[in-house]
């Protein structure tokens, strides 16, 4: 690939969300009731990859400046029969245990020493130590623990701000928690953020049921519909991403917006595989940017296409390695990573370079547990695709692997 020096734009993460001010004011103007001491649930919903999570964490930053507590926390479509689990995760990342927004399910139940007394040692809803509790009787409990924790963490001078992503993978139990939380008047220092997928949720899914509960309760309900981007957006956010201005890269905007539809995910996508097989080009009288058409016009685009011929064109234990990490969920630590393919932290990290250098992965080293390193999928989609991509055999050790290890943790 072409360097720098040679002029071609270098494709990068856009800096902040583009075209959503109406609805960042929407949200802004939800923290500036709850810091009034007024409640409230915010629902964002909208197409996979339109910027939902990217809104709030952006809206997260201005949170935290404005003194508000944070806590994050993510579903999946396999967390069904781990009722509480997201939630539990928000709180502990809010009571300052670590990222709950993207831990991986299998280790979301370990609320850790430190933190032990604002959660229940089995957020899974089964019977405690004693085996004597019923189902209804477990869940009783966590909730009990859900709301002593949130009044401990949401005071006045520190409001609490809990986001959970993809509520349609969302469990019955959790949501029907959270229709109390935001309407219990015992709790005036609570915001809740959700966001979904609005096209994944079927007549009878159990959020509609929960947000109807919250109407009936006097909740105050905020509903945000995310759309994608118009042309004159893309154009902001091609520019935003190529570090190029704007009348430069007119003719690539347009290119981009005809094949992605306004999409930011797709948009940045896009442009990293133009960036990669080399077809952008410029024209040198005018000085504007373009690009070749990486598909077929006649066919409907599809970011799952995309990112699933980008990993199958990683180098063979490059994409292995990618494939069963995607067993341990959102994010892993180094460690997991070496667990599941038996192999050390150095070859880990040199398997798994190419697929951070593609942007599938994101690296960081986090400041608990000695600075370990850390990697995230750069989208839920990437790691959607990946699990799909694996050999149900291989799914199936990798998960069990991880549950032996989870079940030896919280037994030693």
């Amino acid at each position: 690939m072409k360097g720098p020096a040679d002029g071609i734009p270098r494709i990068r993460p856009a800096t902040a969300p583009v075209g959503r001010q109406t609805e960042r004011a929407l949200l802004m103007e939800a923290l500036a009731r709850l810091k009034g001491g007024v409640p409230g649930i915010v629902f964002i919903s909208g197409d996979p990859g339109v910027g939902k999570t990217f809104l709030v964490q952006h809206i997260s930053e201005m949170a935290r400046q404005m003194g508000c507590t944070y806590g994050a926390g993510k579903f999946w479509p396999y967390s069904h029969n781990k009722p509480f689990a997201a939630l539990f995760g928000s709180l502990r990342e809010a009571a300052g245990g670590g990222d709950g927004a993207s831990a991986p399910l299998s280790f979301q139940s370990d609320p850790g020493p430190k933190h032990g007394d604002f959660f229940p040692e089995n957020p899974s809803g089964g019977p405690g130590p004693s085996g004597e509790d019923s189902p209804d009787m477990a869940t009783g409990k966590l909730q009990l623990a859900v709301k002593s924790a949130v009044l401990r963490l949401a005071r006045p001078e520190h409001p609490l701000v809990l986001f959970l992503d993809d509520l349609q993978w969302a469990d019955r139990s959790t949501l029907f928690c959270l229709a109390d939380l935001a309407s219990d008047r015992d709790i005036p220092h609570l915001l809740v953020l959700g966001a979904f997928r609005s096209q994944e949720l079927a007549e009878d899914h159990p959020l509609l049921e929960a947000r109807a509960r919250m109407l009936e309760k006097g909740a105050r309900i905020t509903q945000i519909i995310l759309p994608r981007l118009s042309f004159p957006e893309t154009l902001k956010l091609v520019s935003d991403i190529s570090s190029v201005p704007e009348s430069q890269v007119l003719p690539l905007a347009e290119s981009v917006y005809t094949h992605t539809g306004g999409n930011p995910l797709f948009i940045h996508q896009y442009l990293l595989a133009g960036e990669e097989k080399e077809t952008l080009s410029r024209n040198p009288r005018t000085g504007a940017w373009a690009l070749a058409s990486l598909t077929d016009p006649e066919r409907e685009p599809s970011l799952a296409a995309y990112l699933e011929e980008k990993i199958l064109k990683l180098p063979e234990r490059s994409r292995a390695a990618l494939l069963s990490c995607s067993c341990a969920g959102p994010n892993f630590p180094l460690s997991t990573a070496a667990r599941l393919l038996s192999v050390s932290k150095a070859q880990v990290e040199k398997d798994l370079e190419p697929a951070v250098e593609k942007g599938l992965l994101r690296r960081d080293v986090r400041a608990t547990g000695g600075g370990s390193a850390f990697y995230a999928f750069s989208h839920d989609r990437v790691l959607q695709v990946a699990h799909g991509l694996l050999d149900p055999s291989l799914a199936r050790s990798g998960h069990l692997l991880l549950a032996t290890d989870l079940d030896h943790r919280l037994s030693g």
